[in-house]
């Protein structure tokens, strides 16, 4: 499974939200439901998920999908 499948099945968990509608171009603000306590939930999951460890600022520069998966493959 690519990471972005990875990312994508986390945030459809979070948010009940169908995984084809996200592409690596989707920004968080936009998706249906999201908050600030989902950030917090995506954040612990992809730190499990991934087995990385990042500070919280790193998180709150990401704004779309890509980002995200940018930034986990720097921890990694």
């Amino acid at each position: 499974m690519s990471m972005h499948d990875q990312l994508a099945a986390l945030i459809e968990s979070l948010l009940d939200i169908d995984v084809e509608e996200l592409t690596v171009d989707s920004h968080f603000k936009d998706l249906p439901g999201w908050d600030s306590v989902n950030a917090m939930r995506l954040i612990a999951h992809i730190e499990t998920e991934f087995a990385i460890k990042l500070p919280i600022k790193e998180y709150l520069k990401a704004e779309t999908l890509a980002d995200v998966q940018t930034l986990i493959a720097r921890a990694a």
